[in-house]
């Protein structure tokens, strides 16, 4: 007898008439005889032998009458044999209708971090790509990414798909951390006691940790070509706000000002906006000066940045000597003079550092 409970077919299309010829075979039971005993016409039979008529409810209780094989067993035959059938007519249909879709995206790029999965067949990977923006059609995606977050990628040299990637992934990553409901006034004791470790060389665990012990799901994910995001803050419900980091260069006085000013974003608890911080976008509005001013003020506080630039001492010693007061990276220093043109872009690169850490994964 065949041994049913053995059987997973998961990604064949075999039909139950498959299955039910090898058991009339075995049992030595003739079409004909198989159907006078449900009460059928011989053709009904013949015609699930051959695959050409589906095992319906009725049809499975009469085989399980009959065959003492239980009538699920055929009715799940039957639903994944019209599932594969119709995996494989969505792959088809994809390839002639969306193949377009698959130059919008960096798809090897996306595998290669384990995004996706590598496929060889351009419909199984729109069919992935679907699933990893978990969307049922490329229309339903294409509306949801012209909205205004993107309106100033064309300017900023910006890949909107490539960007739309990062973000997603990121939020897959947000979501499955698990943290508390959100609490303003514990994100706000969080962020005061992240600025401590601007100092420190394993940083970014315990900055996971504060953010979520405030609801706050902290993710780093790596960037893909074009993607001209340093971070973004988002909330995924009311009680669960994320921000997102960019490792596109892991400079210091990068890494640092994007997390403050990302958490500026959060602190101001506008649920209904993404912010993404584009590198390169022509304009600032209001919500992104202010968080540029909040970032900066908490790494290098306005008075003491104000006596500092007074002095005009600007050469290397100076600047460690000003992070040991401010108890900061020299390298946020040298940043941040840059950034105000007060010393050319190639000076005190020496004292800028690159941040190692592991990106999220999970």
């Amino acid at each position: 007898m065949i041994d049913y409970d053995s059987i997973s077919v998961p990604d064949l299309a075999l039909h139950p008439g498959n299955l039910l010829k090898e058991e009339l075979d075995e049992r030595g039971i003739t079409q004909k005889e198989l159907a006078d005993r449900m009460g059928r016409p011989t053709q009904v039979i013949n015609q699930i032998v051959q695959e050409k008529k589906s095992v319906t409810p009725q049809t499975a209780l009469e085989l399980e009458r009959v065959l003492g094989v239980n009538a699920r067993l055929w009715l799940n035959l039957q639903q994944n044999h019209d599932l594969v059938r119709e995996r494989q007519r969505e792959v088809g249909e994809l390839e002639r209708s969306s193949s377009d879709w698959l130059r919008r995206f960096p798809y090897q790029e996306m595998s290669r971090l384990r995004w996706v999965e590598e496929e060889e067949r351009s419909g199984h990977r729109l069919r992935n790509l679907l699933s990893f923006f978990a969307v049922a059609s490329f229309d339903t995606l294409e509306s949801a990414v012209n909205d205004a977050r993107f309106r100033a990628t064309e300017k900023a040299k910006v890949d909107k798909w490539a960007l739309t990637a990062w973000l997603q992934r990121g939020k897959q990553i947000a979501e499955s951390r698990e943290t508390r409901p959100f609490d303003l006034d514990r994100f706000r004791t969080a962020v005061d006691e992240i600025r401590t470790l601007t100092e420190t060389d394993r940083f970014f665990p315990q900055m996971v940790q504060l953010c979520a012990q405030a609801g706050v799901a902290l993710v780093a994910v790596p960037h893909l070509p074009k993607t001209g995001a340093n971070g973004a803050a988002r909330w995924l419900d009311p009680n669960k706000a994320m921000i997102q980091l960019n490792l596109r260069y892991s400079w210091a006085d990068i890494f640092w000002f994007t997390f403050f000013h990302e958490a500026s974003h959060i602190l101001e608890r506008d649920t209904k906006r993404v912010f993404v911080d584009l590198k390169g976008a022509p304009t600032r509005d209001a919500a992104e000066a202010a968080a540029d001013t909040f970032s900066a003020d908490m790494l290098i506080p306005r008075r003491e940045w104000a006596a500092y630039v007074d002095r005009g001492k600007f050469t290397a010693s100076a600047v460690q000597s000003f992070a040991t007061q401010i108890q900061c990276r020299p390298g946020i220093i040298v940043g941040r003079l840059q950034h105000e043109k007060l010393i050319p872009q190639n000076r005190h690169n020496g004292l800028r550092e690159q941040l190692e850490f592991a990106a999220d994964s999970a």
